[in-house]
């Protein structure tokens, strides 16, 4: 079980509670908008390791040689690539049922996260500079996921700052490597 924890990255999940950050800048956590946002945030998180997911079998060669990536569950060899996929098909199932059941638009913003992230698993991460604009807008997406669910417009002001923020972090990671 704890593998399968390491598999769908519950660990990144953290990143997903960027989804309250409207309601909470615009002061208005109420019960009903935390109860949908919990929601949101479970639903989301399913995809996102969706996309975790995939990203490790589709990279699992380079993962294999990697120094750090090689003890990685699916690298290592603990999760079989038959396993990975069924795990894939059910996160994908549930977080996508959880999120159509809440409403179509967080659905549709859920589901062009994981298309996004389908893209640039296969080609947009190996883009110069267009790789670290994409994760940054990874973030955003949740941001807009909070809006959504809460019924709360994201300012412009946040989603820059969201933005900025990341694409900081993200540039300031990769220059470190």
């Amino acid at each position: 079980m704890i593998n399968i924890f390491k598999l769908i990255r519950v660990e990144q999940w953290t990143k997903n509670f960027l989804i309250f950050a409207v309601p909470i800048f615009a002061n208005q956590l109420e019960l009903e908008i935390f109860n949908n946002l919990i929601q949101i945030f479970f639903g989301f998180s399913l995809i996102a390791s969706s996309g975790y997911i995939l990203n490790d079998i589709l990279d699992l060669d380079s993962d294999r040689e990697h120094y750090s990536k090689n003890k990685r569950v699916l690298a290592s060899g603990k999760i079989t690539i038959a396993q990975s996929k069924i795990i894939f098909t059910i996160t994908t199932l549930f977080g996508g049922v959880i999120l159509l059941l809440n409403s179509n638009k967080v659905f549709f913003i859920s589901l062009s996260y994981l298309f996004l992230s389908i893209a640039y698993s296969k080609y947009l991460k190996y883009l110069k500079y267009l790789d670290l604009a994409i994760i940054s807008l990874f973030f955003v997406l949740r941001v807009q996921l909070g809006a959504v669910g809460s019924g709360i417009e994201a300012s412009v002001f946040l989603n820059l700052l969201i933005f900025f923020s990341s694409l900081t972090i993200v540039t300031s990671k990769k220059l470190s490597i």
